[in-house]
């Protein structure tokens, strides 16, 4: 694109729009990145409180576990069965609660998968110490002590080893998430520094442009004036220009064309009013001859 052929308006228009557009790049580009921070910091929130609910079902479990072992060691003594027992339903009544929110609440399949391995062994454990809770009633405590060591506390720890795995799952993903913030962060940085330096170099190139462009052609009319004003029209005024500055060249090419032609004029006019004078100058000394030849005659 030529930007002689360009009106200033439009030269102007070009530059301040180039500057514009790059502005409202580098607003779309935090804009976006701001809404990729707040949906991976929203992400990460939602995997710490996944995080925290296996934290709490983790340590609801730990408490009936020492419950139930309370209770197998007191085999004979049932006012610690009846003191512990309601307290061990009230906790796995809030453990149902937070397994039933989790399994709505984990989206990812490995999340899904171990889940559903944690609700498994739940359930083994939870049948084996209802078998244990039986024992204890019949006042057994041989068997009872026998089904504590070799299969309640084994599914016990398999249990707590589950929720382990979930719940370094779902640390692991708010880690992820986290550490995607950040990088979203140091990517925005860069890609609003880039445009940023873009900006500047292209509204520093576009006023250096543009004002190139008019001073050129003011500066030339300057001093094509001047040449007229010093009396000299024999300089050749011309522009291909398509702007106004290409006018006001062409306007002063024409003006002095004018005044070439009336200078002209006015040298034709000032010969012609010599020559007369000339010839009457002549004639007036002939009179004279004549005059003075007649009056000796």
């Amino acid at each position: 694109m030529n930007l002689n052929n360009l009106k200033i308006g439009q030269r102007l228009a070009l530059g301040f729009g180039a500057l514009l557009a790059l502005t409202a790049l580098m607003f779309a580009a935090a804009f976006m990145q701001l809404i990729s921070n707040a949906q991976s910091s929203k992400a990460a929130e939602e995997y710490d409180r996944h995080a925290a609910l296996v934290a709490q079902w983790t340590a609801h479990t730990e408490l009936n576990i020492t419950r139930t072992l309370a209770i197998a060691k007191a085999t004979g003594l049932p006012q610690v069965e009846a003191h512990f027992g309601p307290l061990m339903k009230e906790t796995s009544a809030k453990i149902s609660e937070i397994q039933k929110e989790l399994e709505s609440a984990v989206t990812s399949e490995k999340g899904k998968a171990l889940m559903a391995e944690v609700g498994e062994k739940r359930k083994v454990y939870l049948d084996l110490r209802k078998e244990l809770m039986a024992l204890v009633k019949n006042a057994d405590p041989l068997a009872a002590e026998s089904l504590l060591n070799a299969k309640v506390l084994p599914a016990a720890q398999s249990y707590l080893g589950a929720m382990n795995d979930v719940l370094k799952h779902e640390n692991e993903l708010a880690a992820k998430q986290a550490q995607e913030v950040a990088d979203g962060l140091a990517r925005g940085k860069i890609i609003l520094g880039t445009l940023l330096v873009a900006a500047l170099a292209l509204g520093g190139l576009m006023a250096w442009t543009i004002a190139r462009s008019v001073a050129a052609p003011v500066q030339d009319a300057v001093r094509a004036a001047e040449t007229i004003a010093s009396g000299d029209l024999t300089q050749r005024i011309d522009s291909a220009r398509r702007d106004e500055l290409g006018d006001l060249l062409r306007s002063i090419g024409r003006m002095q064309e004018s005044l070439r032609t009336l200078v002209g004029q006015v040298r034709s006019s000032t010969d012609n009013i010599g020559t007369a004078s000339a010839e009457i100058a002549s004639g007036n000394q002939d009179l004279s001859a004549r005059t003075e030849q007649t009056a000796s005659n």
